[in-house]
């Protein structure tokens, strides 16, 4: 129990003076309104506090708690109150009083009516921001802090934390803990998608299926986790945006590889591989799954692996016809111009149109999807290159030796 708070008789108390000042706002003050001026009730009010003081700071909390209607009226009051009590919360040393008071605390916040967002985010930061940034009660608060922040769509402005959430996760001790990890990541997720934010959502996705790496295969059958991944795979796939960086990034993630949904999987390949003749083919016996199952627009989908289709021309730098293209696209000619400046906009490729000769000059292929093979092949050539650049470095110490 902290002496400092709970010593009232002293005038120099900082409890003991906040107490009378609240005494005073809540029933004697003069206001353009009303007047307040029961001085028996505003006494009983003083008395218990200081009976409730003695016995403990909860009860104390649960004291002036009782009064948050009329202390909200003064908002700069119920702030102070705030940081008092948030105060001797985080330097209470007995760890089951003090996740009494926290509860009690969190308990008040939710009470409050939905149209105080701005004072429960306030009493939420307060209480945070009282613990030691090691201290793991942080990572429950932010929790908290996270499903507020989420129903009233203002995720916004805790991203700078959300950014750093792994700097966070470390200074709790919790970065190998990986049920907490992936808990956090989830409701992370969850909050940046419903508030449009899916650019950021993208990398605490991969984040989140990295921590099934090391996972063993009774792991990967949970099905709260599957069907988690299964839905912001649906997301990402149904967004208006194209994503096909996370796709390539996931595809051989073991969470994501092992997904009995094989479909599923079809489909994320066609998708970033840009195969549009195979897409056609697939979609003859998948139409309703890729609609009815995964949400997805057949049309939009195959927009995308369209434009994906562009990054599979040779980057050679050797032009391409309209006609070749157009045939690849499965677009007709005269089209095939908007589809390239399409894939240009959205850094597919590189390249130029000379509408004269109708032909396209790709000059880089910049979102070409590179299967394991192809990544095989280019270490080989890096590895031949390498060899050759070495044996020329030991020519050139034995002519130095000569």
């Amino acid at each position: 129990m902290s002496t400092y708070f709970l010593a009232l008789p002293s005038s120099k108390n900082p409890l003991h003076s906040f107490l009378e000042s609240v005494k005073t706002k809540m029933f004697l003050e003069t206001n353009s309104e009303n007047v307040i001026t029961n001085e028996e009730e505003a006494e009983n009010f003083l008395k218990t506090a200081h009976a409730c003081a003695n016995e403990s700071f909860l009860s104390l909390m649960k004291h002036l708690f009782s009064y948050k209607e009329k202390l909200l009226k003064d908002q700069k009051l119920f702030m102070n109150m705030m940081s008092i009590i948030t105060l001797n919360i985080s330097a209470h040393k007995n760890p089951e009083e003090r996740d009494l008071m926290v509860a009690e605390y969190l308990k008040t916040v939710h009470e409050l009516p939905e149209n105080c967002f701005s004072v429960k985010a306030r009493m939420f930061a307060s209480l945070f921001n009282s613990f030691s940034t090691r201290d793991p009660k942080q990572f429950e608060l932010f929790k908290e802090i996270l499903k507020l922040t989420d129903n009233q769509k203002k995720v916004s402005i805790i991203l700078p934390t959300i950014e750093s959430v792994d700097e966070y996760l470390k200074n709790w001790g919790l970065f190998n803990d990986l049920i907490k990890k992936r808990e956090i990541y989830q409701l992370i997720l969850n909050a940046l998608y419903n508030n449009n934010k899916e650019k950021i959502a993208i990398d605490i996705f991969v984040k989140y299926l990295q921590t099934f790496e090391e996972a063993q295969e009774k792991d990967l059958t949970n099905a709260q986790d599957t069907n988690f991944v299964v839905s912001n795979i649906k997301r990402f796939l149904a967004s208006e945006s194209f994503h096909f960086e996370i796709f390539e990034s996931i595809i051989h993630l073991k969470r994501v590889s092992h997904l009995e949904d094989k479909r599923l999987l079809e489909v994320l390949r066609l998708f970033i591989t840009g195969n549009l003749h195979g897409y056609f083919k697939w979609l003859e016996t998948n139409k309703d799954y890729l609609q009815n199952d995964l949400g997805v627009d057949s049309q939009k989908m195959e927009l995308k692996i369209r434009i994906k289709c562009l990054a599979t021309f040779q980057e050679t730098g050797k032009p391409v016809s309209f006609k070749d293209m157009a045939e690849k696209l499965h677009v007709k000619e005269d089209e095939v111009e908007d589809w390239v400046i399409l894939g240009i906009q959205n850094k597919i490729i590189e390249g130029k149109i000379d509408e004269f000769h109708k032909v396209i000059e790709i000059t880089d292929n910049c979102s070409k999807y590179l299967e394991k093979e192809d990544v095989e092949k280019i270490d080989q050539r890096i590895g031949a290159l390498i060899g050759v650049f070495e044996g020329y470095l030991d020519n050139l110490k034995k002519k130095k030796q000569i």
